[in-house]
């Protein structure tokens, strides 16, 4: 079932998807309506992540922007876009499974 989400959009994460995020820019375009371009989609596995590009809305090929694999020990608990204006920055909150310790990234 997660991964037909990925099927969906045509992406091979090349990993178990748990986690996927969508955001895409809003802005004012011709005779002042809105429109929507730079579509991000953020895979996640419980270890590594990757940030994938829309740029053209009738493409079906993606851009990796991002992609990080934490090392062992280290699980994604939470992965979004930080906003949907301008999806360029993440939240992540991961935790340390040997120090029973939670951090928050932004990316």
């Amino acid at each position: 079932m997660k991964n037909s989400y990925a099927n969906a959009f045509k992406i091979d994460s090349g990993f178990p998807i748990n986690h996927l995020s969508f955001s895409q820019r809003r802005y004012q375009g011709f005779r002042n309506r809105t429109e929507f371009d730079k579509k991000r989609i953020v895979l996640s596995s419980k270890q590594a992540y990757a940030v994938h590009a829309y740029d053209n809305y009738m493409s079906d090929t993606t851009t990796i922007l991002l992609e990080e694999e934490f090392p062992t020990g280290h699980e994604i608990m939470f992965i979004d876009f930080l906003e949907d204006t301008v999806p360029k920055y993440l939240f992540l909150i991961v935790n340390n499974t040997m120090t029973k310790t939670s951090n928050l990234f932004i990316k």
